[in-house]
């Protein structure tokens, strides 16, 4: 199985400064301390991912490929 995944790097920043969204806005919630929230989301998520490919509920032993960029 190929899994691609794209992820929007500023996702999330304006959230805990209470922006209501940062579109636009990343320099400037940067600049107020807003820190990486999606990197580390999804780095959580692909450690889950690779334990799961490896554990016994991979029952059908589908070999996983990650494209990155």
């Amino acid at each position: 199985m190929r899994l691609g995944i794209v992820v929007n790097p500023d996702a999330g920043l304006g959230g805990k400064l209470g922006f209501k969204g940062s579109d636009g806005r990343a320099e400037e919630a940067r600049a107020a301390g807003a820190e990486d929230r999606a990197g580390p989301r999804m780095q959580q998520c692909l450690n889950h991912l690779v334990t799961l490919d490896k554990s016994s509920l991979n029952r059908s032993q589908v070999g996983l490929e990650l494209l990155v960029w």
